[in-house]
C-alpha cells in the first residue's frame, strides 16, 4: 500500500516526502507548528567529490567545500590554500621594517595583531632589550638583575637609581648606629631599597625596635604588591610613570604609587589581592577601582556603554605600554 505524500505544493516543485501529521511531512509540520510558515525545503547537497576550491583534493564537508575551507567561509574571510596560514619557522612581523618580533597571525606579531583587530593604527614598537647574563651591571654590585628574562640589566635598587636619574653608586644596605641617630635627629631616614634619604613620615615605625623600618612606605607597598601580583618592581614603577602618576580613569593625582590601587582582571584571577601577572590592567584610585570598575564590569552589557570604561577594559594601560603579555596560555 502506497503512503500518501505531503500536501505542500509550490511552483518550484511539490514535496514528495511521506505524510507524517495533518497532511504534511515531518519537516513541513515542524515549520508550521514552530513558525507558522511552510517554506520550500532545501535539498541536501551531495558530499561526494572534491572541494570546489581550485586545486584542493579534500572531500566535501559542506556547501561544496572541505572542512578547512568551509571554516574559512564561515569567518567571511578570503579562501586560501589549506596550510598556507601556517607561520614559517623564524618568520618576523611585517608591520614595519623595524619590527623584528616573531609572527603571531596574519603576518603580524602579537602586539601589532591586537592593534589591527581593535581597528587602531599600527605603531612602531620599542626594540626588545638584549638579555643579560643575569648579574647587575652596576660597578661593584654582586646582586642579580631584577628580571633578566625581560632584559633588565640592573638590580632592584640600581634600577630605581637609574630611573631617578642618579649616578649608580655602591649600595648602602646597613647603616651604622651613629649614622642612623644623626639621620633621625635631622628628621630623615635612609631607605635601603630606593637608596635615598626621606622624611621620617615616609617610613613605618617599628615599635619593637623603636625605630623606623628600613624601607620607606612607597617601596614597601610596591614590593608587597609586586610579589602578590607577580609583576616586577621595575614594571610597576614604569606603569606608574607611564600613567603620569595619575589614576588611569579619573586622572586623580597621586604623589606616591601607594596612593593608587593595582587593578587586574578578576575573570582571570578571581582571588582578591593576587594575580598571575598577565591580567594586570593599570593603577586606579580607590573610588575607581573598588566602585566604578567593579560596578561596570558586573553590569556591562546591561547598562548604557561608557566609552572611557570600555577603552580602559579593552585596552588597559599595562598592555598598551607593553608591560604585560596578555597572550592566552595554551
Amino acid at each position: 500500500m502506497t503512503k500518501a505524500r505531503c500536501t505542500f505544493t509550490d511552483p518550484s516543485g511539490d514535496c514528495t516526502k511521506e505524510v507524517s501529521t495533518r497532511g504534511f511531512c515531518q519537516q513541513h509540520y515542524d515549520h508550521l507548528r514552530r513558525r507558522g510558515l511552510l517554506p520550500v525545503l532545501q535539498k541536501r547537497q551531495s558530499t561526494e567529490g572534491p572541494c570546489d576550491f581550485p586545486g584542493c583534493p579534500e572531500d566535501i564537508y559542506a556547501n561544496r567545500l572541505c572542512n578547512p575551507h568551509w571554516q574559512q567561509s564561515r569567518k567571511r574571510t578570503t579562501l586560501v590554500e589549506v596550510g598556507s596560514w601556517k607561520i614559517p619557522e623564524g618568520a618576523l612581523c611585517t608591520a614595519a621594517p623595524t619590527c623584528d618580533r616573531p609572527q603571531y597571525s596574519l603576518t603580524l606579531c602579537r602586539t601589532h595583531y591586537d592593534q589591527r583587530s581593535k581597528g587602531r593604527a599600527l605603531t612602531v614598537l620599542p626594540a626588545p632589550r638584549p638579555s643579560p647574563d643575569g648579574s647587575c651591571e652596576a660597578p661593584a654590585c654582586t646582586r642579580t638583575a631584577e628580571n633578566p628574562a625581560r632584559g633588565d640589566r640592573l638590580c632592584l635598587s640600581h634600577g630605581i637609581m637609574q630611573r631617578r636619574g642618579s649616578a649608580l653608586a655602591p649600595l648602602i644596605t646597613r647603616t651604622p648606629t651613629e649614622r642612623l641617630t644623626e639621620l633621625i635627629a635631622r628628621g630623615v631616614y635612609w631607605c635601603t631599597v630606593c637608596q635615598q634619604e626621606l622624611p621620617l613620615d615616609r617610613f613605618i615605625r617599628d615599635h619593637k625596635r623603636n625605630s623606623p623600618r628600613s624601607r620607606c612606605r612607597s617601596c614597601s607597598g610596591m614590593l608587597t604588591r609586586a610579589n602578590k601580583f607577580n609583576i616586577s618592581f621595575a614594571d610597576l614603577a614604569r606603569l606608574f610613570t607611564a600613567q603620569d602618576h595619575l589614576c588611569a580613569l579619573c586622572r586623580a593625582a597621586a604623589e606616591h604609587i601607594d596612593g593608587l590601587n593595582l587593578d587586574h582582571d578578576h575573570a582571570c584571577c578571581p582571588d582578591r589581592g593576587t594575580s598571575c601577572g598577565r591580567c594586570i590592567r593599570g593603577l586606579l584610585c580607590w573610588n575607581c577601582n573598588a566602585g566604578v570598575v567593579t560596578w561596570y564590569e558586573r553590569l556591562r552589557g546591561t547598562v548604557p556603554p561608557y566609552s572611557l570604561l570600555d577603552a580602559y577594559l579593552d585596552d588597559p594601560p599595562a598592555a598598551r605600554f607593553g608591560l604585560t603579555d596578555r597572550t592566552p596560555q595554551v
